[in-house]
């Protein structure tokens, strides 16, 4: 009867053993020490086979780690039958006492809340952008829509609140170029803007993000006719958009925005010109 029991217990301890995945997707909140308490590990063990990890105390949501070289498993296996086997002993000689103590020590380390991706990117950053510019060129009379194409170029610095982001921006395109019944005219624009965006986290290297800015537009117009008068104004400048980015690293960021800009109204002589801006660029984002 006791064989019986003995064979038994050791039999439900080998189905009873945990399927331990090979990988652990770490959330927000996690520490080492807390995922190898929960998986038969030790921080140091956990290291020694997840040499991407520099520092015990810093470890990013949404990484893997790996729980097992494929021995970890093996080893929580022998672990749990050893321990079944012993419990059973014990229960066919209550006369006995234990030969063996469960010596589970677990050092004291430290158990810093691990960090998330956005929170080690909360800081100042820097940024740069370029692309090309529709300017949409509306003249109230006569009634005519003009389109010119140019590049344009941003510099930015800002800081990261996560999910929110804060930063100033320069912005400036060259001259968009339009042929009016034969005339060139060029349309220069310097912008200084306040911007705020919102990124969207979805757990992954990709994070969607929208933004609405606002700030101050100088818009400078010449023509190729000489003598011919150039209109020149500086308004308000207010802004929405939307776009993706991506991690390069976990510093630098690749950025693929559109945005709306409109840049209010120009008066040349009895004309009266309003003046939109349709954009999209490419840009890179670097954190310290």
């Amino acid at each position: 009867m006791k064989k019986t029991f003995f064979i038994s217990a050791l039999v439900a301890a080998a189905f009873v053993v945990p399927a331990f995945a090979s990988q652990y997707l770490i959330k927000k909140g996690d520490t080492l020490s807390e995922i190898g308490r929960d998986h038969n590990h030790t921080v140091s063990r956990l290291m020694e086979i997840n040499p991407q990890v520099k520092d015990k105390n810093l470890i990013y949501t949404g990484k893997y780690l790996n729980l097992d070289d494929n021995g970890g498993a093996k080893s929580a296996v022998a672990a749990t039958t050893a321990g079944a086997a012993t419990a059973a002993a014990a229960a066919t000689s209550q006369d006995k006492t234990a030969d063996t103590k469960s010596t589970d020590k677990k050092t004291s380390e430290e158990t810093s809340t691990a960090k998330s991706e956005s929170e080690n990117n909360t800081g100042f950053y820097v940024a740069g952008r370029v692309g090309a510019g529709l300017l949409d060129n509306r003249v109230s009379s006569p009634d005519m829509h003009l389109d010119g194409v140019d590049v344009l170029m941003r510099a930015a610095i800002g800081w990261n609140f996560d999910p929110i982001r804060v930063e100033a921006e320069y912005g400036y395109m060259p001259g968009a170029a339009f042929d009016v019944n034969g005339t060139r005219l060029e349309t220069q624009i310097n912008t200084v803007m306040g911007n705020i965006f919102y990124d969207i986290d979805l757990g992954t290297s990709v994070t969607p993000f929208v933004n609405v800015g606002a700030g101050y537009v100088r818009i400078r117009e010449t023509s190729a006719v000489p003598g011919a008068t150039a209109g020149r104004e500086n308004n308000t400048a207010l802004s929405a958009g939307a776009g993706m980015s991506w991690d390069f690293s976990e510093t630098l960021k690749g950025e693929l925005a559109y945005r709306f800009s409109d840049f209010g109204h120009i008066h040349d002589g009895a004309e009266k010109q309003s003046i939109d801006m349709h954009e999209v660029t490419f840009g890179l984002r670097y954190q310290f």
